[in-house]
């Protein structure tokens, strides 16, 4: 259904009449992930955000994410008698949105909605296992937020936003460098939050 309405909603608001605005803007968060068998994860996250007007309350976005591989030891768990001596993700992430702004585009209150795909793999080390469990992840999101986007009058922006999201997560387990079994999947209903510095221009 977001497949739908976003493209739609971009094209119905689409007017070509007035000046064209841009934002860049980009931030970092930890993302904190889990599976079962106690299992969870920390790692850095990164992301750039390229933002258009396209009529004068109505904005575009796409958003790209890298899942920074940094090896995370904030918490050990328990798996099959045995402790996690580390664990980290590598991975990528995109995302397509609208804001829809109350007073003026790029400025102030917004909401919106947005649809997002992640592709990542989650390695766990443990402490006396030979062999390591290591998982691809395949993500489908879509959000519907709150924000709001404060612009300086040299042009750098401050931007955060609060909503909810719904994400359906496919699991499957690396068995050989050419060979995954499908573990299963997930839909989980979350908070969808973010924080971001950039520039207006």
């Amino acid at each position: 259904m977001f497949l739908v309405c976003v493209p739609a909603l971009l094209w119905a608001q689409l007017d070509a009449s007035f000046e064209k605005k841009h934002t860049i803007s980009g931030g970092m968060f930890m993302k904190v992930d889990s599976m079962s068998d106690k299992r969870m994860s920390f790692w850095p996250e990164i992301y750039g955000t390229y933002e258009s007007n396209l009529s004068e309350r109505l904005a575009g976005f796409f958003r790209m994410n890298v899942i920074i591989p940094m090896s995370m030891n904030i918490q050990k768990a328990d798996v099959y008698g045995d402790t996690i001596s580390k664990q980290y993700a590598r991975g990528f992430g995109m995302t397509l949105g609208a804001r829809y702004y109350i007073n003026a585009v790029m400025h102030g209150f917004y909401v919106g909605p947005s649809v997002g795909y992640y592709r990542y793999n989650q390695t766990y080390e443990y402490e006396n296992c030979i062999s390591d469990d290591e998982f691809s992840i395949t993500s489908v999101r879509g959000s519907m937020v709150l924000g709001y986007q404060y612009v300086y009058n040299n042009g750098f922006t401050i931007h955060a936003y609060a909503g909810i999201m719904l994400d359906r997560k496919s699991y499957a387990e690396f068995i050989t460098v050419v060979k995954t079994v499908p573990v299963g999947s997930i839909s989980l209903l979350k908070p969808d939050v973010g924080l971001s510095f950039g520039y207006y221009f």
